[in-house]
């Protein structure tokens, strides 16, 4: 098992972390921050970070990951040369995995903001936001907004907020747009505590080489902290060779925490799959009035769908078509029809990396 030396960077951050450690010894505080210390039992799963890959781009990344961990070593043994020891890290026999050895890891992560206890824990940044969680009364309180920065993946979650009781007073559902078909739920468990549902599809353009998926959780700690674990592995990862095919990993957990004496129970019910689909290739609108006579039609690029479609006074009701690319340059036709009273209509684009967005169009009847 290999063993290195963690070091300070700066020789003028070891005098401030003998203050902080002699401060934090003399009132019997614990040095870490908040949510970093806390025992991984009571976090709760709030969410997932879906992860896709080509088989192109899997090498690309394994290749830029060994190159900065060799990187990161060179750096830590170069530093070990010219400034003081102040704490060990005991480097996992797995490539990439880390646990952290003396009392001085989370120190690190107090002055530098780089987390060295696990590096496939990544937290999400949090700034102060006021919520507003009765209209009528205009009460408020102080929460948090969580964003996760230059992360590769796509996140659906949603952070709770509670009161003094344990008592869910707010929640917020935060996901990527690249997840299609979004739906969610949250809010208080019926015997006390609270209780999250989420659900949605990424879709991805097909390509011949297929595409691997791979699910991390996303969790939230008592006192407010949102990170994910990272767990990109190739045994972890499911391949999805043919369109139409899919998959989606449904994540359930049941968990109990003590509150006043009170057992209270959390529940989390997430599944976001991915599923490949043809690229689009062009949408077309017809109007038709009530005889099924041909009014207009209108071609469109893909991404250039409109917002907000205009139909005529004469028109009954809209054909919507979509041609896809198929196999060898053939096309793929899909018809949708929608009546007066439907409020829109719903297509997609692809992405230069394959990623297909879902957008919607909102129908004005004259």
């Amino acid at each position: 098992m290999k063993r290195n030396v963690l070091v300070l960077v700066r020789r003028s951050v070891v005098a401030v972390l003998c203050v902080v450690l002699a401060a934090g010894l003399l009132s019997g505080c614990q040095l870490a921050r908040e949510g970093l210390g806390s025992n991984p039992n009571d976090d709760m799963i709030i969410g997932v970070l879906v992860m896709v890959e080509t088989a192109e781009q899997r090498v690309a990344r394994e290749a830029l990951e060994e190159e900065q961990c060799e990187r990161e070593e060179a750096e830590l043994d170069a530093a070990s040369e010219n400034h003081s020891v102040v704490g060990e890290i005991e480097f996992g026999e797995e490539e990439g995995s880390y646990h952290s050895y003396g009392p001085f890891t989370n120190l690190f992560y107090l002055i530098t903001g780089r987390s060295i206890v696990s590096p496939k824990r990544v937290y999400a940044t949090a700034k102060p936001k006021t919520i507003i969680v009765d209209e009528e009364t205009n009460k408020k309180i102080e929460g948090k907004e969580y964003v996760f920065e230059n992360i590769e993946g796509y996140a659906a979650f949603c952070p709770l907020f509670f009161d003094k009781k344990g008592d869910v007073v707010h929640s917020d559902f935060i996901y990527d747009d690249e997840i299609a078909e979004i739906s969610f739920g949250a809010g208080n468990h019926p015997d006390g505590g609270s209780r999250i549902e989420i659900e949605g599809t990424v879709y991805v353009a097909s390509s011949s080489e297929g595409l691997y998926y791979n699910t991390s959780p996303i969790f939230q700690t008592p006192d407010g902290y949102v990170y994910a674990v990272l767990e990109v592995t190739e045994q972890g990862s499911t391949f999805i060779g043919s369109v139409g095919g899919g998959v989606s990993n449904l994540l359930e957990v049941t968990s109990k925490r003590m509150r006043g004496g009170k057992t209270l129970v959390d529940t989390a019910s997430i599944s976001v799959g991915v599923e490949l689909m043809r690229a689009p290739q062009k949408i077309v609108v017809y109007e038709m009035d009530s005889r099924s006579v041909f009014l207009s039609e209108t071609e469109y690029e893909p991404n250039k769908v409109p917002k907000t479609f205009e139909a005529q006074a004469e028109t009954a009701y809209l054909v919507v078509e979509t041609y896809e690319q198929g196999k060898l340059g053939s096309t793929i036709l899909k018809r949708e029809t929608y009546d007066r009273g439907a409020e829109d209509f719903t297509s997609y684009y692809a992405r230069e990396d394959g990623i297909c967005m879902r957008q919607s169009t909102d129908i004005v009847w004259k």
